[in-house]
């Protein structure tokens, strides 16, 4: 089997031979093998989420937002990729905020959930109940927990 690696571009036109990010989710239809590389360059943006330095944690938070506006679902798979990753313990809980972010307001058309699709949807449940199976790290498990909880909370109607 081959794995796919895609090169995370804020920008969302195509350059040159490198897949936009559109087509690249596409064609990873949302199942990235569990332990697939993280772009460096996605990876170097939830670093600088965390980073005390204004101007590095701003340029950060608006290619992650043009990132999410854009690509939604290789944003998400980035996520992922992040969590899966032996990234450092506070990139991997960043990420999951994120991921739980992208899984909020479900209900509504705009959101990062409802762009996801139904069979991205299903996918983004079943990789979360993976890892919090999986997820050996306490504070990292807490954070996936939290992001199942926020989803559960939006998607269940208990009455």
């Amino acid at each position: 089997s081959s794995d796919l690696c895609v090169r995370f571009v804020p920008d969302p036109a195509p350059r040159g031979e490198e897949l936009g990010i559109q087509e690249a989710a596409e064609t990873m239809a949302f199942n990235p093998p569990a332990r697939t590389a993280v772009d460096p360059s996605f990876l170097e943006t939830v670093q600088h989420l965390l980073s005390g330095d204004n101007n590095l944690r701003n340029a950060a938070e608006l290619r992650y937002s043009e990132a999410r506006r854009t690509a939604p679902q290789q944003t998400t798979v980035s996520l992922f990729q992040v969590l899966h990753s032996p990234a450092d313990q506070a990139v991997r809980e960043q990420s999951a905020v994120l991921l739980r972010q992208c899984c909020g307001k479900a209900k509504e058309d705009d959101s990062t959930w409802a762009k996801l699709g139904a069979a991205g949807q299903a996918e983004v449940r079943q990789q979360l109940l993976q890892l919090l199976e999986a997820e050996q790290n306490a504070a990292v498990r807490r954070k996936v927990s939290d992001c199942i909880q926020s989803l559960g909370n939006q998607l269940i109607d208990i009455q």
